[in-house]
């Protein structure tokens, strides 16, 4: 959010305002609305996909700063709205991170429904986020068509949002805690539940988290995944709202295609082998990825030398000795390259995707454009517009931005932004887009990936709820 937003609580209705978002208002009495309005048109319907209701925390010290005083009036907004909201609405609904409204009005309107998010809160929480699910199109109301499927049970309440009507399915969703449901991850829950296998090594864990869904969202990834892996990553408090163990993995398979050791990879035992081996491959892509680059600058030497040489002739002296001298560096280089080796076939099937990975083509990501950064930056959090500035990044920092283009090709889905930040002490930052528009930090490291320091940590999650809606 652009700076200038608003937040007031007025006429017993919360409004909520700012540049390109135009003027929001939810109310409750006498029947739960929300809609908007640009400039001076009509007020229109309006589903709110930020955080609505969060558990109470004390309210911000107020600092002579403008973000501070906006996220002190933010705050007093909400409470006034939250105080008109019943109480078994609120306990149901705040563990929720987005998409909460659907399940507010869900739970108003149907008493079927406060039975069900008792039973199943993660179900609840599907049925009343249709919308984002069902694959067929109907004319009817999703709000009225969750009040009506509320009333039935479980295993056809699945099967109508798409996943598989079994029990086992059931008996998932009830592993899934509130804090790291929203619509998009349902999407590639209802991918793993397709899988039999998946199904069933789920059955076997304590809780399904963030971590696990991402590991076994893909088949790419599901292979390289053991059920020990999955056990460890199920209790690991980073895996809980993030994936930091899927993002590895990923990231292994990236390079593992450009380095051309696909068919080398096994299954990993543990977060602890997946970090060593993305260490090692990483150590071999920054290895590949100078021997291009020198190739290139080589390259360009030897078509210097060339153009001085008079067409029709040959280069004779000096010019031969320093052209021959270039090309016998290009070919070494070229014995160096993985992707120019031929490599014998296995003896034994591998334990690993035999499928082609997505290849990377940093030139073109160089050319590409970054979309505008999602919040401000301020004279000590800079936005990265460009792979250049991640390479750069890089470089100072001695981190993978540049290395490994999938932080690019993040940026440029809308799902991931990165910043420089200078103070109170220098740390790459990455935030991520966790539904409802809502931003939050995914990396905060310092040089080397770092641990962050606490003060800057502060600072910055301060600057990210000052500058966007959800609580």
């Amino acid at each position: 959010m652009a700076s200038g937003t608003e937040f007031v609580f007025r006429e017993e209705a919360l409004f909520l305002s700012g540049p390109g978002l135009g003027e929001l208002r939810l109310q409750w009495h006498p029947v739960p609305t929300a809609d908007r309005r640009l400039g001076a048109g009509k007020w229109l319907p309006y589903q709110p996909e930020f955080r609505v209701l969060a558990p109470v925390a004390p309210p911000p010290v107020a600092r002579p700063d403008a973000g501070d005083d906006r996220l002190q009036a933010k705050h007093e907004a909400f409470q006034a709205f939250r105080a008109m909201i019943p109480d078994y609405i609120i306990k149901a609904v705040e563990p929720y991170t987005c998409h909460q409204w659907p399940l507010m009005t869900l739970l108003n309107a149907s008493i079927a429904a406060r039975d069900l998010v008792k039973a199943n809160p993660a179900l609840a929480y599907a049925l009343a986020n249709n919308e984002h699910l069902r694959t067929g199109v109907s004319r009817e109301d999703p709000a009225t068509l969750a009040i009506r499927y509320s009333r039935r049970k479980q295993r056809e309440i699945l099967g109508w949002l798409g996943f598989p009507d079994s029990e086992a399915v059931v008996k998932v969703m009830k592993k899934i805690p509130p804090a790291v449901a929203y619509p998009a991850l349902f999407r590639k829950l209802r991918l793993c539940a397709q899988n039999p296998d998946v199904l069933k090594l789920f059955g076997h864990l304590p809780g399904i988290n963030t971590g696990i869904i991402f590991l076994t969202g893909t088949t790419e990834l599901a292979a390289l995944v053991s059920p020990k892996l999955l056990q460890e990553v199920a209790i690991a408090p980073e895996e809980y709202t993030f994936a930091p163990t899927a993002d590895l993995l990923s990231e292994i398979l990236t390079m593992a295609t450009e380095l051309h050791i696909l068919p080398t990879l096994r299954m990993y035992e543990s977060r602890r082998k997946v970090k060593e081996s993305y260490d090692r491959i990483e150590a071999r892509s920054r290895e590949f990825i100078d021997i291009v680059r020198r190739q290139r600058e080589v390259g360009r030497a030897i078509l210097t030398l060339q153009a001085t040489v008079p067409p029709g002739k040959k280069p004779t002296g000096r010019t031969w000795f320093e052209i021959a001298k270039l090309k016998n560096e290009y070919d070494h280089l070229d014995t160096k390259r993985p992707d120019r080796q031929m490599r014998p076939v296995p003896d034994r099937p591998a334990r690993s995707p035999r499928a082609p990975y997505p290849t990377i083509d940093r030139e073109a990501l160089r050319v590409q454009t970054f979309p505008p950064p999602p919040i401000p930056g301020t004279k000590d959090i800079i936005p990265l517009t460009s792979f250049e500035a991640l390479e750069e990044e890089a470089f100072h920092q001695s981190n993978c931005l540049g290395i490994n283009p999938d932080y690019a090709n993040k940026v440029l889905s809308g799902s991931l932004y990165i910043y420089r930040v200078l103070a109170p002490e220098r740390h790459t930052l990455s935030i991520v887009k966790m539904g409802g528009n809502c931003w939050r930090i995914s990396e905060l490291k310092q040089w080397k990936n770092g641990k962050e320091q606490e003060n800057t940590k502060v600072v910055v999650q301060r600057w990210l709820e000052s500058n966007q809606i959800s609580l």
